[in-house]
């Protein structure tokens, strides 16, 4: 999970390195760059959910209950 978050901040900050290069307003580098981290955050965090949901629904106990 905090790898995740590092990733999103990475994302957001590559962003607005990328807006500033292309000569974007500093009010939209900043809205653009927490979108980034925002929806790569939501990504990151669907597919680790996701993958939980198949481990989970994929285990059989194998001991008698």
């Amino acid at each position: 999970m905090v790898v995740g978050i590092i990733d999103a901040v990475v994302v957001g900050v590559l962003a607005g390195i990328i807006c500033e290069a292309a000569g974007a307003d500093p009010v939209l580098r900043t809205i653009l760059g927490a979108l980034a981290s925002i929806t790569t955050a939501a990504l990151l965090a669907y597919l680790g959910y996701r993958k939980v949901r198949e481990v989970t629904r994929d285990y059989h106990p194998r001991f008698p209950s």
